[in-house]
């Protein structure tokens, strides 16, 4: 059924990739989001990046019709910027793009799928503009530039580790330097680490102003976090490594075994749906949470809304 007006009726959902080109999970996810609210009455707006080799730093937007859904697919070069690092989560340009495209399309809430190739700048043009923010996790881009947080030779980073250890996973991406330290059993890296500890060192072996970027990245995206609505989490997991680096909004774990919901006034656990894929908005002023749906087992049950609600609304998707 479409929303009530009183309720949320016009989303825009962004997303570093989007089918048919791409397509994979967090992919996948977007676009069946994006299909459930159209078939719900929600006007979806998609904006998704196509390319960063291509154009000019400034955005260029295509918008098409890719089944009923609306979708603005971005180019630019990210090679053209001062500083590709820094652009890799703080794109100024991409920012100023984002917050014309709210201006002309007023939409009612926001979803922000990881942040891989998005950055801060997307959601800040949406917090600016007052408008409520959703974050889903899809993978740990917010504590790992590489976002898999595995290292070169195989293992899980474990965390937190010091700006150098992300430093020297960059670099040991290149055969010169993940081969011999290979060949050492990661003494190298270790080796390297340690001596980044010298602030002097760190200047002598030309890494100091990396080092830097690293604590500016986990400091800006912390307090980029910070500010959405609501943040949702497939995994415990990835929760836990968020923590670990001290990324602590109230995360929401959604996944197919369970899905929580939780308020300013404190919080319900909705029974275990086994095969729902749920979907958080963020609405202002929360007295009450309507359930509709065939019961438990269902793939087909919806937590919405009711006006004036504060908190979290799940759609399941």
């Amino acid at each position: 059924m479409p929303p009530d007006r009183g309720s949320l009726v016009k989303v825009v959902l962004a997303i570093h990739h989007f089918p048919p080109r791409f397509d994979a999970g967090a992919e996948q996810y977007a676009y069946r989001i994006a299909q459930a609210l159209h078939r719900r009455g929600y006007e979806v707006d998609v904006v998704c990046i196509e390319s960063i080799t291509e154009g000019s730093l400034v955005p260029n937007c295509r918008t098409e019709t890719y089944e009923d859904l609306t979708v603005h697919r971005l180019t630019f070069d990210v090679r053209q910027a001062p500083n590709q690092f820094e652009w890799s989560f703080r794109n100024p340009e991409l920012g100023r793009w984002f917050d014309a495209f709210l201006a002309r399309t007023r939409p009612d809430v926001v979803h922000v799928n990881s942040g891989y190739l998005l950055g801060g700048t997307v959601p800040e043009a949406a917090f600016s503009r007052g408008l409520p923010t959703v974050l889903t996790l899809h993978d740990y881009w917010f504590v790992c530039p590489i976002i898999t947080l595995l290292r070169q030779d195989g293992k899980i980073c474990e965390g937190p580790v010091p700006p150098a250890a992300c430093v020297w996973c960059s670099l040991s991406r290149r055969r010169r330097f993940r081969w011999p330290d290979h060949g050492l059993n990661s003494r190298l890296g270790d080796a390297f680490v340690g001596l980044c500890r010298s602030g002097t060192m760190a200047r002598v072996l030309g890494v100091a102003p990396d080092l830097e970027l690293i604590e500016e990245r986990r400091a800006y995206l912390r307090q980029v976090m910070e500010r959405f609505d609501v943040v949702i989490s497939p995994s415990r997991f990835l929760i836990q490594k968020m923590e670990e680096y001290q990324y602590c909004p109230d995360i929401a774990n959604v996944s197919c075994e369970s899905i929580r919901y939780r308020a300013d006034t404190g919080g319900a656990q909705l029974p275990k749906q086994p095969g729902i894929g749920s979907y958080a908005l963020a609405v202002p002023g929360a007295r009450a949470l309507r359930i509709t749906g065939r019961g438990v087992g269902s793939t087909r049950c919806t937590a919405r809304a009711l006006p004036g609600l504060r908190g979290s609304v799940l759609v399941n998707a």
